[in-house]
Parts: C-alpha cells; sequence; structure tokens
C-alpha cells in the first residue's frame, strides 16, 4: 500500500513481522509496524480484561488470568519492537524498557495499603484514611501521564533519513542506491 510514495505495512504484515521479530532487539522498525502492533495489543488487552470480567478460573478469581497470559505472549515482541522503532528515530532502545516496566509493572504492582489502627475510640480524620494513598496516586498518575506525552512523542517521529547507528532506514528513504 503506497502513502504518498511510500510503503507502509497493513496490519497483518505488521502482526506477524512483530512476532518474527520478537527475539531482534537490533536494527529499525516502522511507524506503521509499531503502531499497528499498539493496536492490536490495546484492543486484545481490553478484550481479554473484559473475558476475565466474567470468566473465574477457581482458585484465581481475584487474578486476570486472560489478561495476564496475553501480556505474556505480547510483551517480548512489544519490547523488541518498541526498542527498533526508537532506533529507527535515532534514539537509545533502553528507554522503552523503562516504558514497558511502567505500563505492564503497573498491572503487577498493587497499590499501597495503610492500616489505621482506632485504639480507645479515638476520632480518625478523612486525611489519614485517604490522604496518603490520594497522594500516592497523584504523584503515581503525574508520572504515567508524563512519560506517556514523552513516549508517544518520540514514537511518532519520522525515521531518520538514510542509515544511522542502527542501521538503513526500513522504508529506504536516504538510503544508498546499491545499483548506481
Amino acid at each position: 500500500m503506497a502513502v504518498r510514495g511510500r510503503l507502509i505495512l497493513r496490519p497483518g504484515q505488521a502482526l506477524a513481522q512483530a512476532f518474527k521479530r520478537a527475539f531482534d532487539f537490533g536494527g529499525r522498525s516502522r511507524r506503521s509496524a509499531y503502531w499497528w502492533f499498539a493496536l492490536f495489543t490495546s484492543l486484545g488487552g481490553a478484550a481479554f480484561g473484559i473475558v476475565d470480567e466474567y470468566v473465574h478460573i477457581p482458585g484465581l478469581e481475584d487474578w486476570s488470568v486472560f489478561f495476564l497470559l496475553f501480556c505474556a505472549v505480547v510483551i517480548l515482541p512489544d519490547l523488541s519492537l518498541g526498542m527498533r522503532r526508537l532506533h529507527d528515530t535515532g534514539r537509545k532502545g533502553w528507554l522503552y524498557v523503562v516504558w514497558i516496566f511502567v505500563s505492564y509493572g503497573s498491572i503487577l504492582l498493587p497499590e499501597p495499603e495503610y492500616e489505621i489502627d482506632i485504639v480507645d475510640g479515638n476520632d480518625v480524620n478523612a486525611w489519614d484514611l485517604f490522604g496518603y494513598s490520594l497522594i500516592y496516586n497523584i504523584i503515581s498518575g503525574l508520572i504515567f501521564f508524563g512519560l506517556v506525552i514523552l513516549m508517544i512523542f518520540m514514537l511518532t517521529r519520522d525515521s531518520q533519513s538514510g542509515r544511522n547507528r542502527y542501521g538503513q532506514n526500513p522504508k529506504g528513504i536516504g538510503n544508498p542506491d546499491i545499483f548506481s
């Protein structure tokens, strides 16, 4: 498929390439490959989250089993594709590791729980009950929101023209013509 003279990947091609190159952390990948896979993981995560609401496995009622299995299947292709996408823009791929930790880690790390002991009928104010949790949620929310904006900015940048330290431009733009 051509858009203004450039080839873009179709959704099926992008998904196949993501899983085929799951262990390839070098090189470069195009925007279309990354964003088709991002759409797939978002829709898949939502679908499996819904399944988990209605299907319960005895003994594992507190866990989102299907969602976690889906995450286990897509985390490695997501990591490698994200690193290659950052390489395509000239950035270091390890920055994507931070994003993976924040996005996937947030589903595994529980919110801290605070216990308030009421002794001898002493009154407990609202701050004691909700204040620390509120601060935790505000700070973690701001950090996550900032990382989302930063990652969207970095992942939507166009490819560096020609060869960079990670390889040839996957779109072929600016690469030396081997037949001239």
